[in-house]
This record gives C-alpha cells, sequence and structure tokens, in this order.
C-alpha cells in the first residue's frame, strides 16, 4: 500500500511540473517574434521582428536584439536603427527596403523583391543583392563584408562606400553605376570600375596635382533632425521670415518642399517633442510664420504648437 501511493504521489508532482513549464512557455514574451506593421520607435525588442506579407514597418531608433524579416509584398523602414542579427526577406518577393543611418551586425539579404535604398549605414557583415526588380541604391555604408549584387533589373547605383572585402556585381541589367568606393578586397565583374573616383571620361593627365583638389566638407548632425538644423544655419546665417516643419521619419513632404526657397525645412517628428536642436534652431531663425507642410496625421497639432513657441 506504501508503495502505491509513493508512486502516485510521484505521478501526480511530475503533472503538476509539466504543466508549470507548458504554461510558462505558453507566456513567456521571448518566446514569440514581434509583428510590425506600423512605427515602433526607440525602444529595445528582445526576439525578432517580422514585418508581414503586405504590411508596413518603420523602426525609428529601435534595438532589435534579432533578424528583421520582411514578408512578401511588405516594406520595412530602418531609421537610426540598430539590429544585431541579420535584415532580410522572409521568403522573398519583399516591397521596399529602406536602411538609413543604421547598425546592422549581421548581414542586409534582399532577393527577388522590388526597390532597396541603403544609406549611411554600418554593416558588419554583407550586403547582398539578388534578382530585384526595383530601384537600387548602396551610397556612404561601410561594410565589413562584401557587398554582392547579382541579376537585379531595376538601375543599381553603388558611391562612396567603404567595402573591407569584395565589390562583386554579375548579370546586372543595366549594369551598375556609381563609384568613389573604396574596396580592401577585389572590385569584380561589372563593378570592377567602381572604385576609386567616378569616371569623368577623360582618362588623360590633366597636369593638376593632388594637391590642386577641390576642399569638401559635410553639413551633418547626430541625426537627420540635426543634419536639417546643419542645413538651416548654412542657408539661413542671418534668420528667415517663415520656416517650414516636415515629417522626418518619411521623405515625401520633405521632397515635395524643396522648391520653397524663402526658408529652411526643418524635420520634425510625428508627434512627441520637438527635438531640442529644432526648437533651438526655430528661436534663433525667429520667423514671422511657421508652416507645416502635409496634415496632421503627418505631424501632429501638439509638435506644431511647440515649434510656434519656439
Amino acid at each position: 500500500m506504501t508503495t502505491t501511493r509513493t508512486r502516485v504521489s510521484a505521478l501526480l508532482l511530475a503533472t503538476v511540473v509539466l504543466i508549470v513549464l507548458v504554461s510558462w512557455a505558453a507566456t513567456d514574451p521571448a518566446a514569440a517574434d514581434e509583428s510590425c506593421t506600423g512605427t515602433i520607435g526607440a525602444t529595445t525588442i528582445d526576439d525578432n521582428v517580422v514585418v508581414p506579407d503586405g504590411a508596413t514597418c518603420t523602426l525609428d531608433g529601435t534595438t532589435v536584439e534579432g533578424n528583421v524579416l520582411v514578408g512578401s509584398g511588405a516594406s520595412l523602414t530602418a531609421l537610426d536603427a540598430e539590429i544585431d542579427g541579420n535584415i532580410q526577406d522572409d521568403d522573398n518577393n519583399a516591397g521596399d527596403v529602406t536602411v538609413e543611418g543604421t547598425v546592422v551586425h549581421g548581414n542586409i539579404q534582399l532577393e527577388d523583391g522590388a526597390g532597396a535604398t541603403v544609406t549611411a549605414t554600418r554593416i558588419d557583415g554583407d550586403l547582398q543583392l539578388e534578382a530585384n526588380d526595383g530601384a537600387l541604391a548602396a551610397d556612404d555604408n561601410t561594410i565589413d563584408g562584401n557587398l554582392q549584387a547579382n541579376q537585379n533589373t531595376g538601375g543599381l547605383d553603388i558611391t562612396d562606400n567603404t567595402i573591407d572585402g569584395n565589390l562583386q556585381c554579375q548579370s546586372n541589367d543595366p549594369a551598375p553605376t556609381g563609384g568613389g568606393n573604396t574596396v580592401r578586397g577585389d572590385a569584380e565583374g561589372q563593378c570592377s570600375d567602381l572604385s576609386g573616383a567616378p569616371d569623368n571620361g577623360d582618362d588623360e593627365d590633366n597636369g593638376e596635382d593632388e594637391g590642386d583638389a577641390r576642399p569638401t566638407r559635410r553639413l551633418a548632425g547626430n541625426d537627420r533632425y540635426e543634419t536639417a538644423v546643419a542645413i538651416s544655419e548654412e542657408a539661413f546665417a542671418t534668420g528667415a521670415d517663415v520656416v517650414y516643419l516636415a515629417r522626418g521619419d518619411e521623405a515625401a513632404d520633405a521632397l515635395a518642399g524643396k522648391s520653397l526657397s524663402d526658408g529652411p525645412i526643418l524635420l520634425v517628428p510625428q508627434c512627441g517633442s520637438l527635438p531640442g536642436a529644432v526648437a533651438s534652431e526655430i528661436d534663433r531663425l525667429d520667423p514671422d510664420e511657421v508652416v507645416t507642410l502635409g496634415g496632421s496625421s503627418a505631424v501632429c497639432d501638439a509638435i506644431v504648437e511647440e515649434a510656434a513657441a519656439s
């Protein structure tokens, strides 16, 4: 009788432990990927970020401790983000992908998708663009691995990148364009001429020393908001009668307003708090009017009111 009770007790205890473990696994937040169908701001995601098929995702200052997986027909914009893993299409056929001012500790791998723009980004692995049919651009990036572009059909610009590995391009139609790339490995195939200064069509020695080259400089800040401020300081050193505000995480309104010349276009968040650098620049410019480009869904009223009070 004592033996039977002991066995029953052991069986009950094992059952309870199993139930607890199953319940913990089902409720553990780290066990599920993060789905992105809108904007994720400056927060940390402990696992992968998945952009579902057909969805649009913006990672704005986000840290992702896993991979970013872009679904079929889905679009991704990563601005000033940090990705511990890869940015890649989940099952090919991704939509437009924009990566700007971001650190990617793995690879960026896009295949059989639409367009992609990768700018001012640090990639610890490779940048791989394969059989995409939209316009592609890889400009001003630092790539510790290789840049590989093959069988793309929408046009590809490769300019001013620093590549520790190889620059390899094959079977792209049209052939890639660009130049000014620093390639520490080999520049091969269609990209064999894209290492060094862009070709100006004149192979003859013009007799000028390298010391006679024009000086260069940058207008830049720590992020896109401060870069817009730096441009404003350069173009409107003595102030302006009007200041234009445009949403910083989507370029459409700022690009549409590029013909405006009577005042600077300053970038602002869609909502939240006005960046301190922007508020200080509005105060310095001392405008008579603050004009917002786009409706309240582009820039909320609270941001406009804070800007007007600066």
